[in-house]
């Protein structure tokens, strides 16, 4: 199940972040504290949401709502509207992360469709599952707050309401949940009113109530909100600030915060729709709100996907990584970028290595990975993708390029990231080529063109800084690696039987390197890393010959349209017998990458329709709300993997970018 809406902060005190996430049910799914995609505080259990009318209960989760989900325009506030023709009432909701304070928000506007007062009563449902753990868990009443506790060790969270200026709730109960036969106390929501039961402790869940009456064919107001800490000191500091300024200004102080803040680089948009625009704006919000405190640019927080396997997107790839901070590199954003290559020097060298490994926590420790450390052959290998290492030296001199900052943190960054990586890359080579590593898309042991192109950026980014420093040996040395990788590209992976641009090398049992096997000669949307890393020009012949096929043979040729990622690809697959109408699901990634090549060979602005073109396909595939999934059904356009994807987003915020420096630069 996607998520619609996705709300997070920038807590600055406490160097904490809170990010919450809501399905496409409006339950909510995931909460993460003290971290962006650390310690998932629902477990992927919802916290539920619901209305009791003159006897007869709904959770908003029921079929017969009829839902519409949305932000309130450049703001992380939501607007939410939900209709229950049977009720005879609508509830008007916005959700907002505080930007400042771990606080969340619920305001509800219960809006009485029927000429008679009506008796409400609405019921707001924790379901803790804190330090991602159902075990040793605690809710207890608070009557001086008259609000709900819920903790564990140092993750605490209040739970509470306010009604006409009055704080608190009007009843409570506690319970356990998924021991024992039970359900939960949730299921005591259902009867219309809860048992002031106090506290409880174990596997438990909690659930509180607020009675208002609303007048007939009126409106009354109320707000739910949650504050999180890590004492209940803190809590009750968050509580008693939320009750100083009120929670209406809390939720416009937020709307301001984020308004102001994605307004504050952009202001031309040449002559891109307003719905391009306004996706562009929507895609730079949704990664701010991916990016953790700590530096980690988390790919995903959809809880959906761990239930097979007990695994998830919640890591930082240093690709990821570095590409999102590429993106807001170039839409004028400083800061989260330059947090982005502060988490990676740590991360290289609490781990003591010149590479950095598949993923990492937000807490900058290695991840989980399924790369193994041993071959085919038994031999040792290393569990990399040596591209992510590559384009964190690409994506940091881009960031030097752009912003001429000469900072203490920067010359650190290069002596002690830039230059250790760059030097085991010269020597992690052989025929002038990567030695292998696993490809971009985490799935084959080999030499890769996305990879090799990357390298290349990297020894030209290596390049650039020892010209900086004034490094002379070391600017000679990556500038003949960058030369050979670029001249070894080009006389191994291009294939003219094929006439586009192989996707890998295979290594051979005598060690030489191979593109012949069907594997090696698919065709892969990741050669438009050549444009990316400058290793070709985009009107190379053999580029363009590459980048038309990619056109023609990986394009869904259904009414939903998009790029594959590669040949047969069966990553989620869908469509496994027609294969040249469905060679695999659209990316909004490799769709992308299309366009980004459409505009890099135009030569006046009307060469640009092509490109706009594909802006507004990913508009038209985007969900409601504006959130882009990693891939879409190629017969029904729906979200299919992770939403939202931060990769997505900020390569269509790239992508815009390219387009409007075209755009700017090219005659009319």
């Amino acid at each position: 199940m996607p998520r619609d809406l996705s709300l997070g902060n920038q807590s600055i005190g406490d160097r904490t972040s809170l990010h919450v996430n809501f399905r496409t049910d409006y339950a909510m799914g995931e909460i993460y504290f003290p971290q962006v995609g650390r310690e998932n505080q629902t477990g992927g259990r919802p916290w539920r949401f619901g209305v009791w009318v003159d006897g007869v209960f709904a959770w908003v989760t029921d079929p017969a709502w009829k839902r519409t989900m949305r932000y309130r325009p450049e703001t992380l506030v939501t607007d939410v509207r939900l209709e229950h023709e049977g009720l005879g009432i609508e509830l008007l909701c916005s959700d907002a992360v505080d930007y400042h304070r771990d606080i969340y928000l619920k305001r509800v506007t219960v809006v009485n469709h029927r000429d008679t007062a009506r008796d409400v009563r609405l019921f707001f449902h924790q379901n803790p599952f804190l330090k991602a753990s159902e075990a040793q868990n605690t809710v207890v009443f608070d009557p001086e707050l008259r609000s709900m506790l819920c903790y564990r060790s140092d993750r605490w969270v209040l739970a509470s309401c306010a009604l006409d200026g009055v704080y608190g709730v009007d009843h409570f109960a506690v319970g356990h949940k998924e021991v024992m036969g039970l359900e939960g106390v949730w299921r005591a929501c259902e009867t219309g009113r809860l048992t002031d039961l106090p506290v409880q402790h174990g596997s438990v869940d909690a659930a509180v109530e607020l009675d208002l009456e609303v007048p007939a064919s009126g409106r009354r107001t109320a707000y739910y909100y949650l504050c999180f800490g890590v004492s209940e000191a803190r809590v009750r500091d968050h509580n008693a600030r939320l009750i100083m300024l009120g929670p209406e200004r809390v939720l416009e102080r937020t709307a301001s915060f984020w308004r102001a803040w994605v307004a504050s680089h952009r202001h031309h948009f040449g002559d891109l729709p307003e719905s391009v625009v306004s996706l562009y704006r929507r895609s730079l919000l949704t990664t701010r709100t991916l990016s953790d405190n700590s530096g980690a640019v988390i790919a995903a927080v959809d809880w959906d996907v761990a239930s097979n396997i007990r695994e998830n997107y919640s890591y930082c790839w240093m690709r990821d990584g570095a590409l999102v901070a590429n993106a807001l590199q170039r839409a004028g954003y400083e800061s989260p970028s330059s947090d982005f290559f502060a988490f990676c020097l740590r991360v290289l060298e609490r781990e003591g290595r010149p590479y950095f490994m598949h993923k990492y926590n937000p807490d900058e420790t290695v991840a989980s990975s399924w790369l193994p450390r041993v071959g085919a052959d038994g031999k040792p290998q290393l569990p990399i993708q040596e591209d992510e290492t590559a384009i964190v030296l690409w994506s940091l001199w881009e960031h030097y390029a752009r912003f001429r900052q000469m900072t203490h943190d920067l010359r650190e960054q290069v002596y002690r990231m830039v230059f250790p990586c760059a030097d085991w890359i010269c020597s992690y080579r052989a025929h002038g080529l990567p030695l292998p590593s696993y490809d971009l898309w985490e799935e084959r042991w080999g030499v890769h063109l996305y990879t090799a192109a990357a390298v290349y950026g990297a020894l030209r980014a290596a390049r650039d800084f020892a010209a900086v420093f004034s490094e002379a040996d070391r600017l000679a040395r990556y500038r003949d690696a960058a030369v050979e990788v670029r001249d070894a590209i080009v006389a191994n992976f291009w294939d003219p039987g094929s006439g586009y641009m192989r996707r890998m090398l295979a290594v051979q049992g005598d060690g030489t390197l191979s593109g012949d096997d069907h594997e090696c000669r698919k065709l892969d949307a990741a050669a438009a890393g050549l444009i990316h890393f400058g290793v070709l020009s985009a009107v190379d012949p053999r580029l363009v010959a590459t980048m038309e096929q990619i056109r023609e043979r990986l394009w869904v040729k259904t009414s939903v349209g998009g790029i594959a990622r590669y040949e047969n690809d069966h990553y989620h697959q869908v469509e496994r017998d027609d294969l040249a109408k469905v060679p695999g699901n659209p990316w909004f990634i490799c769709t992308l990458w299309l366009a980004d090549w459409d505009i890099a060979k135009a030569r006046h602005r009307s060469e640009l329709a092509a490109a706009k073109q594909t802006l507004a396909w990913v508009v038209e595939r985007a969900l409601p709300s504006g959130l882009l999934a990693e891939q879409v059904h190629p017969y029904t356009g729906e979200p299919m993997s992770v939403s939202p994807l931060t990769w997505s987003h900020a390569t269509f915020v790239a992508t815009v970018e390219a387009y409007l420096a075209a755009y700017e630069r090219l005659p009319a």
